[in-house]
């Protein structure tokens, strides 16, 4: 309660600023040079406005969180976030958009006919990443690789097929969108690259957004100016 009315009380300060350097400028717009004034009023105006102000909503993800949701500053860091609880599970942290958690390791394993082989020049997770199926997804590099392949996985991790953003052109690649088979819920990622120590985002949808770490900490910058949920991540004691 304390925490929304000085929210309020803050909000109508600020008002009180905004209006009082309007009247300001539309004074002196009256009296002086009206087009410098007036050229000045918008930028002055833009410049004493508040950031962007999102809630975000803890998902305790089978477990208990309190409090449920927070103010952020769109731009600032997340800052304090709360521990949430759940027998039987250590939680390892909150997810905001980013799925991709691992690293890439040489050796990729390719699937594209049906059987197995390594190519040294190719990098690949090592382990599997949940998804969902009949959903379209995008992965986003800060690096150009030769290619970006994805596979697809039942649950007994019998392989379903493949999306490829290129046949290994020289120009790069740095995103693919896809969308998942029928009956998939793990892929694997593949790089044609004999290394790689970039960034990897993997989201929903299909547009490549700013990049923001798999998990949120308070020190996390605020990249997305809406609202929006976190997701508690758990491993099983």
């Amino acid at each position: 309660m304390g925490n929304k009315k000085g929210f309020a009380v803050s909000t109508m300060l600020y008002g009180l600023v905004f209006i009082t350097i309007a009247v300001f400028y539309l004074i002196l717009a009256t009296v002086g040079n009206r087009n410098e004034v007036n050229t000045n009023f918008v930028a002055q105006i833009r410049e004493s406005l508040p950031d962007e102000i999102n809630t975000i909503t803890f998902n305790a993800n089978g477990g208990t969180v309190s409090p449920s949701s927070k103010k952020v500053i769109y731009g600032s860091d997340y800052g304090i976030l709360p521990t949430p609880t759940r027998n039987g599970y250590t939680f390892l942290g909150w997810n905001g958009k980013n799925l991709f958690s691992g690293n890439f390791e040489s050796g990729a394993i390719s699937h594209i006919d049906g059987t197995l082989s390594s190519n040294s020049n190719m990098v690949r997770t090592p382990n599997y990443l949940d998804i969902e199926s009949n959903k379209t997804y995008t992965i986003s590099l800060n690096k150009i690789v030769k290619q970006i392949v994805v596979f697809y996985y039942n649950n007994s991790g019998n392989y379903l097929g493949y999306k490829a953003s290129s046949d290994g052109a020289s120009n790069g690649e740095s995103i693919l969108t896809f969308t998942t088979v029928a009956n998939a819920s793990k892929i694997k990622i593949r790089l044609w690259e004999s290394s790689y120590d970039g960034i990897v985002q993997l989201e929903e949808g299909t547009q490549a957004t700013e990049w923001e770490p798999y998990y949120i900490t308070l020190n996390t910058k605020v990249t997305r100016n809406i609202n929006h949920t976190l997701t508690a991540i758990w491993r099983i004691n």
